[in-house]
């Protein structure tokens, strides 16, 4: 049986792992150009905590399993159901199984301004290696959850200033209430974070370059901001 994943993340590696071990011939197809890495330790790479080689995971594991090939650097363009077959750069692989492991993409917000230069979502290793090989002092995080949090604290350690901003009245809004929220404001400002709540981005200043950003109640200098606003399930090729 011929199986293609499209996804080189921990979920598309998972079942193709599981299914090379039945005996199939399995195909894993990936956008990214890197092999299977961890997302989770991305903020430490970031930081400077770890060395860019050790996020990659199973990579002694991957060489020795027999049946699965991966295929990086190649982006999905469609799938005919009815042939069984996907299309990536003109080239076409068939396929028995067929499974779609493409997870999530940043979500960029409306906000005037977002095409600039220094300007980065936080999702994949290609971004962690933009934001490193870029001139930055201070960082402007517009949005306050987990990924915002973490990104902030990893730049901070880094010797970045940094201002978290967050349009809700407290940070990590969908997973705490007032009280934890505080906490952890606390000791962010404790750590040298800036925190700003109920302030709304509405345009990020400069010319071709970041220079700062406009709330609806001030204007801050920065030279670089990060966009952690949400992510949203890449469904784009199931459809």
């Amino acid at each position: 049986m011929h199986i293609v994943v499209i996804g080189n993340g921990v979920a598309g590696n998972n079942a193709a792992s599981i299914a090379g071990k039945f005996n199939c011939e399995v195909a894993i197809l990936s956008e990214e150009a890197f092999p299977e890495y961890s997302a989770c330790a991305l903020p430490y790479y970031l930081s400077g905590e770890i060395a860019r080689q050790r996020i990659f995971l199973n990579q002694d594991k991957r060489s020795s399993e027999d049946g699965i090939r991966t295929i990086l650097g190649k982006k999905v363009e469609r799938i005919h159901v009815e042939n069984q077959e996907v299309v990536f750069e003109g080239e076409g692989l068939h396929y028995d199984k067929l499974i779609i492991a493409t997870g999530a993409e940043a979500i960029i917000p409306g906000i005037a301004g977002v095409d600039k230069a220094g300007v980065f979502t936080f999702k994949t290793l290609a971004d962690v290696d933009k934001i490193l090989a870029y001139d930055k002092r201070t960082v402007a995080i517009i949005g306050s959850g987990f990924i915002g949090v973490e990104v902030g604290i990893a730049l901070k350690r880094s010797g970045c200033e940094v201002i978290l901003i967050e349009v809700l009245d407290r940070i990590l809004p969908r997973a705490f209430d007032r009280k934890p929220s505080d906490i952890i404001r606390t000791i962010l400002s404790e750590h040298g974070i800036e925190v700003l709540t109920e302030e709304r981005v509405v345009h990020i200043l400069g010319g071709k370059q970041v220079e700062g950003i406009e709330t609806e109640n001030r204007k801050i200098k920065c030279d670089t901001v990060i966009l952690s606003t949400g992510m949203r399930p890449r469904v784009d090729l199931a459809r």
